[in-house]
């Protein structure tokens, strides 16, 4: 368990640095400067929930996607709640379809990611 708790502590602090960068840095109008940032904040609050919690990898998965999507279909109302400064740099303030769509390309990839990691690095006796 330790072992794993390493694993998923780095894949947090990379992705968070990495969503950082992309957040405040990267603006060049690609699509990083768009969607990277949003799969990555899906791995990094996985990666947080997989540390704080004994959950379910699936159970975690889907409520960090389910989460997202919330937040998403909140920006169509502005409510409150995304009226901070820090909320709405991480996670926009205007509805986009496509960032569901990275959400749930986000899902996948922390699906592949655990799968890789399960194969090539659990011990199973």
């Amino acid at each position: 368990m330790k072992q794993r708790n390493y694993f998923y502590s780095i894949l947090a602090i990379v992705s968070f640095f990495s969503v950082i960068m992309f957040t405040f840095f990267v603006h060049n109008g690609t699509i990083l400067d768009y969607y990277a940032g949003d799969v990555l904040v899906v791995i990094m609050l996985y990666a947080v929930l997989r540390i704080l919690t004994t959950y379910d990898k699936k159970f975690i998965l889907f409520s960090v996607v389910w989460f997202l999507c919330i937040l998403e279909f909140l920006q169509i109302f502005h409510g409150k709640l995304l009226d901070s400064v820090v909320i709405t740099k991480l996670f926009g303030s205007v509805f986009d379809l496509r960032d569901l769509v990275a959400y749930g390309l986000g899902g996948v990839l922390v699906w592949i990611i655990e799968r890789w990691y399960d194969k090539y690095f659990v011990v199973t006796n």
